[in-house]
């Protein structure tokens, strides 16, 4: 928690930073088209969403593998993960990680970033003795196409 809380108050700091730096140009900054600056925000509040979304997904994956529900962790998989990664196959690696390092703890949100038309979602797994770093890939139909653990 104290970890997430120094995340929030540098990303606060930054934005202060930022916010100074943008006043002092804005003078030499040509004037936003109104449309556009409102079709940005719209773009911005829908990804927000979706990204809200999918995050509210992934960390529910988690805890389903956690609460070993592995059947219903499933359900969500695209055609391609459904067929290579079955509820029993997800239940030997979550048992392994399980032996490895101890109880699972927690979870914390790291990121979403795009990559190739994909979103990923960072999420670090806390256990016992140590941390992992859970990869939910999700497509464009907020399907589960890929999981990694790092």
């Amino acid at each position: 928690m104290k970890k997430l809380q120094s995340i929030i108050a540098v990303m606060i700091a930054g934005l202060i930073l930022l916010a100074g730096c943008n006043q002092s140009n804005e003078s030499e900054e040509e004037p936003l088209d109104q449309n556009q600056e409102g079709q940005d925000e719209e773009q911005s509040a829908t990804e927000s969403n979706e990204n809200d979304q999918i995050i509210g997904m992934a960390e529910t994956f988690i805890d389903q593998l956690n609460e070993g529900k592995f059947d219903e962790a499933t359900e969500n998989f695209d055609e391609t993960m459904a067929e290579q990664l079955t509820a029993d196959k997800i239940e030997g690696i979550w048992n392994d990680l399980h032996n490895q390092l101890g109880d699972f703890i927690d979870q914390e949100f790291n990121t979403v970033e795009e990559v190739d038309g994909y979103q990923v979602v960072l999420i670090t797994g806390i256990f016992n003795d140590d941390e992992v770093t859970f990869q939910v890939t999700f497509n464009e139909n907020q399907q589960i196409a890929g999981f990694y653990i790092q």
